[in-house]
Protein backbone atom coordinates (compact mmCIF):
# COMPACT_ATOMS: atom_id res chain seq x y z
CA UNK A 1 0.00 0.00 0.00
CA UNK A 2 3.19 2.64 -1.11
CA UNK A 3 2.10 6.35 -1.46
CA UNK A 4 4.37 8.82 -3.17
CA UNK A 5 3.37 12.10 -1.88
CA UNK A 6 4.54 14.93 -4.43
CA UNK A 7 5.24 17.90 -3.41
CA UNK A 8 5.87 21.36 -5.51
CA UNK A 9 7.95 23.68 -3.80
CA UNK A 10 8.88 27.29 -4.88
CA UNK A 11 10.28 30.02 -2.53
CA UNK A 12 8.45 28.15 0.11
CA UNK A 13 10.83 28.72 3.31
CA UNK A 14 8.36 30.50 5.25
CA UNK A 15 5.96 27.26 5.65
CA UNK A 16 7.73 24.33 4.21
CA UNK A 17 8.73 22.83 7.50
CA UNK A 18 5.36 22.76 8.74
CA UNK A 19 4.12 20.95 5.59
CA UNK A 20 6.88 18.14 6.16
CA UNK A 21 6.55 17.89 9.58
CA UNK A 22 2.52 16.60 9.12
CA UNK A 23 3.81 14.07 6.75
CA UNK A 24 6.41 12.75 9.38
CA UNK A 25 3.58 12.49 11.50
CA UNK A 26 1.13 10.07 9.59
CA UNK A 27 -0.36 7.16 11.21
CA UNK A 28 0.90 5.01 8.16
CA UNK A 29 4.82 4.98 7.94
CA UNK A 30 4.78 3.12 4.13
CA UNK A 31 5.34 6.19 1.99
CA UNK A 32 7.83 8.16 0.20
CA UNK A 33 7.66 12.40 -0.21
CA UNK A 34 9.51 13.54 -3.61
CA UNK A 35 10.42 17.57 -2.91
CA UNK A 36 10.53 19.01 -6.22
CA UNK A 37 12.77 22.21 -5.69
CA UNK A 38 11.90 24.28 -8.57
CA UNK A 39 13.94 26.38 -8.69
CA UNK A 40 13.70 28.23 -5.77
CA UNK A 41 15.70 31.70 -4.59
CA UNK A 42 15.58 31.16 -0.99
CA UNK A 43 16.01 28.44 1.82
CA UNK A 44 13.47 25.90 0.21
CA UNK A 45 16.06 23.86 -1.02
CA UNK A 46 18.30 23.60 2.19
CA UNK A 47 15.30 22.71 4.04
CA UNK A 48 14.20 20.45 1.92
CA UNK A 49 17.49 18.59 2.58
CA UNK A 50 17.94 19.15 5.49
CA UNK A 51 14.88 16.70 5.94
CA UNK A 52 15.72 14.29 3.16
CA UNK A 53 19.12 13.90 6.03
CA UNK A 54 16.16 13.58 8.96
CA UNK A 55 14.41 10.78 7.21
CA UNK A 56 15.26 8.75 4.06
CA UNK A 57 11.69 8.79 3.27
CA UNK A 58 12.05 12.29 1.87
CA UNK A 59 13.68 13.20 -1.83
CA UNK A 60 14.68 16.04 -3.61
CA UNK A 61 14.88 16.56 -7.09
CA UNK A 62 16.06 19.90 -7.93
CA UNK A 63 15.90 21.68 -11.22
CA UNK A 64 15.07 25.17 -13.00
CA UNK A 65 11.35 27.35 -12.45
CA UNK A 66 9.06 26.04 -14.60
CA UNK A 67 5.83 26.20 -12.26
CA UNK A 68 3.29 24.06 -10.03
CA UNK A 69 2.09 21.49 -13.41
CA UNK A 70 5.58 20.43 -14.47
CA UNK A 71 6.94 20.72 -11.04
CA UNK A 72 4.23 17.95 -9.96
CA UNK A 73 4.82 16.12 -13.17
CA UNK A 74 8.34 16.21 -12.54
CA UNK A 75 7.93 14.86 -8.59
CA UNK A 76 5.64 11.99 -10.87
CA UNK A 77 8.31 10.72 -13.37
CA UNK A 78 10.64 10.72 -9.73
CA UNK A 79 7.83 8.44 -7.66
CA UNK A 80 9.33 4.76 -7.09
CA UNK A 81 7.49 2.58 -10.06
CA UNK A 82 6.42 -0.23 -7.62
CA UNK A 83 4.86 2.20 -5.51
CA UNK A 84 0.24 1.92 -5.86
CA UNK A 85 -0.72 5.12 -4.91
CA UNK A 86 0.01 9.04 -5.67
CA UNK A 87 -0.89 12.05 -3.48
CA UNK A 88 -0.08 15.88 -4.17
CA UNK A 89 0.92 17.89 -1.50
CA UNK A 90 1.40 22.29 -1.58
CA UNK A 91 4.15 23.37 0.03
CA UNK A 92 2.09 25.67 2.42
CA UNK A 93 -0.74 22.98 3.11
CA UNK A 94 -0.58 20.40 6.08
CA UNK A 95 -2.21 17.29 6.35
CA UNK A 96 -4.62 15.71 9.17
CA UNK A 97 -2.05 12.89 10.77
CA UNK A 98 -4.64 10.26 9.74
CA UNK A 99 -5.10 11.36 6.02
CA UNK A 100 -3.27 8.62 4.63
CA UNK A 101 -5.04 6.35 6.36
CA UNK A 102 -8.53 7.48 5.64
CA UNK A 103 -8.02 7.22 1.79
CA UNK A 104 -5.96 4.14 1.86
CA UNK A 105 -9.14 2.60 3.69
CA UNK A 106 -11.21 4.04 1.08
CA UNK A 107 -9.74 2.91 -1.81
CA UNK A 108 -9.09 -0.64 -0.06
CA UNK A 109 -12.55 -0.81 -0.01
CA UNK A 110 -13.45 -0.02 -3.14
CA UNK A 111 -11.62 -1.62 -5.74
CA UNK A 112 -13.83 -0.13 -8.79
CA UNK A 113 -12.32 3.49 -7.17
CA UNK A 114 -9.65 4.91 -9.32
CA UNK A 115 -9.32 7.68 -6.76
CA UNK A 116 -10.39 8.99 -3.47
CA UNK A 117 -10.93 12.40 -1.76
CA UNK A 118 -12.04 14.33 1.12
CA UNK A 119 -12.66 17.53 2.17
CA UNK A 120 -10.14 20.65 3.54
CA UNK A 121 -10.59 23.04 6.42
CA UNK A 122 -9.33 26.75 5.77
CA UNK A 123 -6.42 28.14 7.79
CA UNK A 124 -5.01 31.64 7.74
CA UNK A 125 -1.14 32.37 8.05
CA UNK A 126 -0.52 30.99 11.21
CA UNK A 127 -2.24 27.90 10.81
CA UNK A 128 -5.26 28.79 13.10
CA UNK A 129 -8.50 27.32 11.48
CA UNK A 130 -11.76 29.73 10.22
CA UNK A 131 -14.71 28.86 12.45
CA UNK A 132 -18.24 29.41 11.12
CA UNK A 133 -21.04 28.77 13.79
CA UNK A 134 -18.58 27.15 16.21
CA UNK A 135 -17.34 24.99 13.49
CA UNK A 136 -14.03 24.99 11.06
CA UNK A 137 -14.69 26.19 7.64
CA UNK A 138 -14.49 23.21 5.34
CA UNK A 139 -14.75 22.11 1.52
CA UNK A 140 -16.52 21.59 -0.23
CA UNK A 141 -19.81 22.10 1.93
CA UNK A 142 -21.85 19.84 -0.85
CA UNK A 143 -21.35 18.85 -3.78
CA UNK A 144 -23.81 19.48 -6.65
CA UNK A 145 -23.98 17.17 -10.31
CA UNK A 146 -25.58 17.07 -13.93
CA UNK A 147 -28.22 14.44 -13.47
CA UNK A 148 -30.18 14.28 -16.55
CA UNK A 149 -30.73 17.91 -17.83
CA UNK A 150 -30.68 18.85 -13.98
CA UNK A 151 -28.17 20.33 -11.56
CA UNK A 152 -28.73 18.15 -8.32
CA UNK A 153 -27.43 17.88 -5.09
CA UNK A 154 -25.04 15.19 -4.34
CA UNK A 155 -25.79 12.84 -1.70
CA UNK A 156 -22.71 12.51 0.82
CA UNK A 157 -23.01 8.68 0.22
CA UNK A 158 -22.22 8.85 -3.56
CA UNK A 159 -18.91 8.81 -5.12
CA UNK A 160 -17.61 12.16 -7.16
CA UNK A 161 -18.26 11.40 -10.59
CA UNK A 162 -17.45 13.41 -14.06
CA UNK A 163 -21.77 14.48 -14.26
CA UNK A 164 -19.96 16.48 -10.66
CA UNK A 165 -16.94 18.07 -11.63
CA UNK A 166 -18.77 19.11 -15.20
CA UNK A 167 -20.23 21.84 -12.70
CA UNK A 168 -16.92 22.83 -10.86
CA UNK A 169 -14.20 21.63 -9.30
CA UNK A 170 -15.01 20.06 -5.52
CA UNK A 171 -11.96 18.08 -5.39
CA UNK A 172 -9.26 19.91 -2.93
CA UNK A 173 -5.75 19.33 -4.41
CA UNK A 174 -3.92 17.79 -1.80
CA UNK A 175 -7.48 15.65 -0.49
CA UNK A 176 -7.12 12.88 -3.22
CA UNK A 177 -5.15 9.94 -3.71
CA UNK A 178 -5.40 8.23 -6.78
CA UNK A 179 -4.30 4.91 -8.09
CA UNK A 180 -1.00 4.95 -9.70
CA UNK A 181 -2.33 2.72 -13.19
CA UNK A 182 -4.91 5.07 -13.67
CA UNK A 183 -3.00 8.36 -13.42
CA UNK A 184 -0.52 6.39 -16.14
CA UNK A 185 -3.08 6.32 -18.34
CA UNK A 186 -4.74 9.48 -18.75
CA UNK A 187 -0.74 11.50 -18.25
CA UNK A 188 0.41 14.69 -16.63
CA UNK A 189 -0.92 17.76 -15.42
CA UNK A 190 -1.65 20.48 -18.18
CA UNK A 191 0.71 23.16 -17.69
CA UNK A 192 -1.44 25.15 -20.07
CA UNK A 193 -4.19 25.03 -17.30
CA UNK A 194 -2.33 26.29 -14.60
CA UNK A 195 -3.71 27.46 -11.94
CA UNK A 196 -6.09 24.93 -13.01
CA UNK A 197 -4.72 22.29 -13.80
CA UNK A 198 -5.80 19.88 -10.99
CA UNK A 199 -9.53 20.21 -11.94
CA UNK A 200 -8.39 18.96 -15.78
CA UNK A 201 -6.83 16.26 -13.63
CA UNK A 202 -9.75 14.97 -12.13
CA UNK A 203 -11.73 15.24 -14.88
CA UNK A 204 -9.84 13.07 -16.99
CA UNK A 205 -9.41 10.79 -14.13
CA UNK A 206 -13.31 11.25 -13.64
CA UNK A 207 -13.93 9.23 -17.00
CA UNK A 208 -11.88 6.05 -16.18
CA UNK A 209 -14.23 5.46 -13.13
CA UNK A 210 -15.80 7.12 -9.74
CA UNK A 211 -13.68 8.74 -7.01
CA UNK A 212 -14.45 7.69 -3.56
CA UNK A 213 -15.48 10.59 -1.44
CA UNK A 214 -14.50 10.45 2.50
CA UNK A 215 -16.13 12.46 4.54
CA UNK A 216 -13.91 14.03 6.88
CA UNK A 217 -11.30 16.35 6.90
CA UNK A 218 -7.83 15.07 4.90
CA UNK A 219 -5.94 18.31 5.50
CA UNK A 220 -5.92 22.10 5.85
CA UNK A 221 -5.47 24.55 2.82
CA UNK A 222 -3.62 27.69 4.11
CA UNK A 223 -5.15 30.61 2.67
CA UNK A 224 -2.87 33.70 1.87
CA UNK A 225 -2.72 36.67 -0.42
CA UNK A 226 0.55 34.38 -2.28
CA UNK A 227 -2.77 31.91 -3.19
CA UNK A 228 -2.95 31.63 -6.90
CA UNK A 229 -6.61 30.93 -6.33
CA UNK A 230 -7.22 34.15 -5.57
CA UNK A 231 -6.14 35.22 -9.22
CA UNK A 232 -9.56 35.31 -10.20
CA UNK A 233 -9.47 36.54 -13.86
CA UNK A 234 -7.00 33.89 -14.59
CA UNK A 235 -8.61 31.19 -12.73
CA UNK A 236 -11.65 31.92 -14.75
CA UNK A 237 -9.73 32.35 -17.67
CA UNK A 238 -8.53 28.64 -17.60
CA UNK A 239 -11.98 27.48 -16.51
CA UNK A 240 -12.80 28.09 -19.59
CA UNK A 241 -10.16 26.90 -21.07
CA UNK A 242 -10.83 23.40 -19.61
CA UNK A 243 -14.33 23.39 -20.67
CA UNK A 244 -13.54 24.17 -23.88
CA UNK A 245 -10.59 21.46 -24.11
CA UNK A 246 -13.22 19.07 -23.12
CA UNK A 247 -15.92 20.29 -25.27
CA UNK A 248 -13.94 19.76 -28.29
CA UNK A 249 -11.95 17.09 -27.48
CA UNK A 250 -12.56 14.03 -29.83
CA UNK A 251 -11.87 11.58 -26.97
CA UNK A 252 -15.42 12.62 -25.60
CA UNK A 253 -18.81 11.01 -26.91
CA UNK A 254 -21.96 13.32 -27.44
CA UNK A 255 -23.47 12.52 -23.47
CA UNK A 256 -20.15 13.33 -22.23
CA UNK A 257 -20.00 16.81 -23.76
CA UNK A 258 -23.65 17.68 -23.16
CA UNK A 259 -22.92 17.54 -19.72
CA UNK A 260 -19.57 19.62 -20.11
CA UNK A 261 -22.15 21.95 -21.81
CA UNK A 262 -24.37 22.03 -18.81
CA UNK A 263 -22.05 22.23 -16.53
CA UNK A 264 -20.73 25.56 -17.75
CA UNK A 265 -24.12 26.66 -18.72
CA UNK A 266 -25.61 26.17 -14.90
CA UNK A 267 -21.95 27.35 -13.28
CA UNK A 268 -22.77 30.30 -15.28
CA UNK A 269 -26.22 30.80 -13.79
CA UNK A 270 -24.75 30.00 -10.03
CA UNK A 271 -22.25 32.89 -11.02
CA UNK A 272 -25.29 35.22 -11.65
CA UNK A 273 -27.59 34.29 -8.98
CA UNK A 274 -24.71 35.24 -6.52
CA UNK A 275 -23.88 38.60 -8.41
CA UNK A 276 -27.43 39.35 -8.04
CA UNK A 277 -27.38 38.97 -4.54
CA UNK A 278 -24.32 40.96 -4.02
CA UNK A 279 -26.27 43.80 -5.79
CA UNK A 280 -29.27 43.56 -3.72
CA UNK A 281 -26.97 44.08 -0.45
CA UNK A 282 -25.55 46.85 -2.33
CA UNK A 283 -28.51 48.54 -2.52
CA UNK A 284 -29.65 47.92 0.92
CA UNK A 285 -26.78 50.09 2.28
CA UNK A 286 -27.16 52.63 -0.84
CA UNK A 287 -24.24 52.00 -2.63
CA UNK A 288 -25.81 52.35 -6.19
CA UNK A 289 -22.77 52.99 -8.66
CA UNK A 290 -21.17 49.37 -7.14
CA UNK A 291 -24.83 47.57 -7.56
CA UNK A 292 -24.96 48.81 -10.94
CA UNK A 293 -21.60 47.04 -11.84
CA UNK A 294 -22.64 43.57 -10.37
CA UNK A 295 -26.14 43.64 -12.44
CA UNK A 296 -23.71 44.47 -15.07
CA UNK A 297 -22.05 41.58 -14.11
CA UNK A 298 -25.41 39.19 -13.45
CA UNK A 299 -26.68 40.20 -16.86
CA UNK A 300 -22.97 39.46 -18.16
CA UNK A 301 -22.92 35.32 -16.78
CA UNK A 302 -26.71 34.98 -18.24
CA UNK A 303 -25.39 35.78 -21.40
CA UNK A 304 -22.70 33.77 -21.35
CA UNK A 305 -24.81 30.36 -19.99
CA UNK A 306 -27.48 31.06 -23.12
CA UNK A 307 -23.94 31.65 -25.28
CA UNK A 308 -22.99 28.27 -24.16
CA UNK A 309 -19.25 27.06 -25.11
CA UNK A 310 -18.36 28.52 -28.54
Amino acid sequence: MCVSIIIPAYNSEKYLAWTLKSVLAQTVPDWEAIIVNDGSTDSTAEIAENFSRLDRRFRVVHQRNGGIARARNRGLLEAKPNYKYCMLLDHDDVYEPDALELLLTALEGDKEAVAAHGMAQIIDNAGIPQIIDGKPLAWPIRRRGIHGKLLKIWPVSAPTTFAVLAFKDIIPANSIMMRREKMEQIGGFDSNAVPCDDWDMWLRLSRLGHIAFVNRIIYSWRRHDCNTSRHSKLMLEKEYYIRKKFYLSKNLDDREKNTIMLGYRYMELYRARVGFSKARRSLLVGEWRKALWQIKEVIHHIGLSFKGIK
